[in-house]
């Protein structure tokens, strides 16, 4: 029975030890209808982009092992130790000192908090409850392909309007400060030095976690906010990589709460490695010790699974109802919804950021193609 897997996961799950180890632990299951492998490692050694490598590569290995083959898997990329030694030396640059008036100005701009809900003394994942949004698989294909054209945008970029907006009509946010994750693989700086690092088939957690601050139009006109939304985040330096590194490595005393956090972690096949092995998280039992801090009020966390856009709002349900949070769920939908049929139906404009001219802005840029369009 499926309760039995799921009780005797979360054994494996917590049964992990920081200071013995080991950290990596696999177990095969022989169930009636098929054999389920759970395979789990701690967040300290891998991120999402660890687990497309290790799926690639175990399915392959299983493949050639099928065929009395020997084992041969691609070349590795830098390890984490030299991308570690990396990060240190590119701490103390310039470079990256000048990107502390960016994260300084953040730090002072006001932000509106979220609605008001219960209080807490600490924020534990025992108390944390989620609500999950499945996206229609026709929009899907719509936000993940079709509406980019209209502001040359990205995907990240529409989604995290959708939420914007979500959060604007949820509580009256319009100053909003988001923590936003990526994969924290990017080169860094523009140095030959530092950007030599090659870490695309490495195993271990890169993830960079950085705040980002947004001001929304109060109009709601969908183009301005998605305008507004792009530029806020092609302006982060270092796309955002630099936080973590002046924050933790260079000591600077820059340290932005903010109430929720928004992660879009791509796309994923319910099957991996053309079909030999289908993604199952349901019995996999809980991620997280009940102990765990979450740092949080909100935490959204997306991903594109068999051609659907999934979206878990992770919250703790001493502080929020569940038909707050569904409120908010339903907002979000909503936007994207209304973001896709507005950019499919509109010829959208140029930005900032599409241009290579230092100091123009939105506004100015606006103003400057209209002034073109009637003189033409």
């Amino acid at each position: 029975p499926m309760a039995a897997l799921t009780a005797q996961a979360a054994m494996v799950q917590a049964s992990f030890d920081l200071a013995t180890g080991p950290l990596v632990k696999a177990v095969l299951f022989r169930c009636p209808d098929a054999q389920r492998l759970l395979i789990v490692i701690h967040h300290l050694v891998v991120d999402g982009v660890s687990w497309r490598i290790l799926s690639e590569d175990l399915a392959d290995a299983y493949r050639q092992h099928c065929r009395g083959e020997t084992l041969v898997l691609p070349a590795k990329s830098d390890s984490f130790k030299t991308w570690a030694e990396t990060l240190n030396a590119f701490a103390r640059t310039e470079e990256l000192q000048s990107e502390l008036d960016y994260w300084q100005r953040v730090a002072l701009a006001p932000v509106d908090p979220l609605p008001n809900g219960g209080r807490v003394e600490a924020d534990l994942f025992r108390d944390r409850d989620s609500f999950e949004v499945v996206i229609a698989e026709e929009q899907t294909g719509q936000l993940l392909s079709q509406v980019h054209t209209a502001y040359k945008t990205e995907v990240d970029e529409i989604l995290l309007a959708g939420l914007a907006r979500a959060l604007c009509q949820w509580g009256g946010s319009t100053r909003i400060l988001v923590t936003l994750e990526g994969h924290g693989r990017q080169q860094l700086g523009r140095e030959v030095a530092f950007g030599d690092v090659e870490v695309g088939r490495t195993v271990g957690w890169f993830t960079s976690e950085y705040p980002l601050h947004l001001d929304l139009p109060k109009a709601d006109e969908i183009g301005d906010q998605i305008k507004v939304v792009k530029e806020s985040l092609r302006q982060v330096p270092s796309k955002g990589l630099g936080y973590g590194m002046l924050k933790y490595l260079a000591g600077q005393q820059i340290d932005l709460a903010p109430s929720v956090l928004f992660n879009y972690q791509g796309q994923f096949d319910t099957e991996f490695a053309g079909g030999l092995f289908t993604l199952d998280e349901k019995e996999a039992g809980p991620l997280m010790a009940p102990s765990t801090r979450c740092l949080h009020a909100v935490e959204i966390n997306g991903m594109s699974v068999g051609g659907r856009l999934r979206f878990s709002f992770s919250y703790n349900r001493q502080v929020y109802t569940r038909d707050a949070i569904a409120s908010l769920a339903a907002y979000f939908s909503t936007s994207l919804s209304q973001i896709a049929a507005h950019c499919l139906n509109t010829e959208g404009g140029l930005t900032p950021s599409d241009i290579d001219y230092e100091g123009l802005d939105i506004k100015a840029l606006d103003q400057l193609l209209k002034k073109l369009t009637q003189e033409s």
